[in-house]
């Protein structure tokens, strides 16, 4: 499908956008926690689920594709519904410092997912196998450090909604 990426990258991209527009939407209904945890949930059972078809043979060959396609599609769509989200949940107590706050998320984001790249990369295998594994154990963390942080602060001192 060499030939052709630059289309499928370009429907990606076109179809994950509807993520960040989606999160305008349901971040007032639900709140960013709340976004981000279903987000987090659902990424990790998908993966987990394409993971282990694609483990034991039971997905047919034919649907190797599109099944990857789709997932893909999901994975930038759950960018779209948390990064922002999180960055703003992690900045609201530091409203007083916001830039250089902003700034320091950032840098830690980037150098904590760079291990991460590493041994994805490293463990590349000609399938889509350690990409898949590496979502579920990165969705699945996230998923359990947000229920975490709710427990810890179920109600933060500023909120774009009640619902957080």
């Amino acid at each position: 499908r060499g030939e052709h990426f630059h289309f499928y990258f370009l429907v990606t991209g076109l179809l994950a956008s509807a993520g960040t527009i989606l999160n305008a939407s349901l971040v007032v209904k639900i709140g960013m926690r709340r976004l981000a945890i279903a987000a987090f949930g659902g990424q990790a059972v998908l993966s987990l689920v394409l993971l282990l078809g694609t483990l034991t043979g039971l997905m047919p060959q034919a649907l190797d594709f599109p099944l990857f396609f789709f997932w893909s599609f999901t994975l930038f769509a759950m960018a779209g519904l948390t990064l922002g989200n999180l960055n703003a949940l992690a900045l609201q107590p530091l409203g007083h410092i916001a830039g250089m706050a902003s700034s320091t998320v950032g840098a830690i984001s980037t150098v904590a997912a760079v291990p991460i790249a590493i041994a994805t990369g490293l463990a590349f295998n000609g399938t889509t196998i350690p990409m898949m594994l590496a979502c579920v154990v990165c969705s699945g963390i996230a998923f359990f450090l947000m229920r975490l942080s709710r427990d810890i602060d179920p109600t933060p001192k500023t909120s774009v909604s009640p619902a957080d």
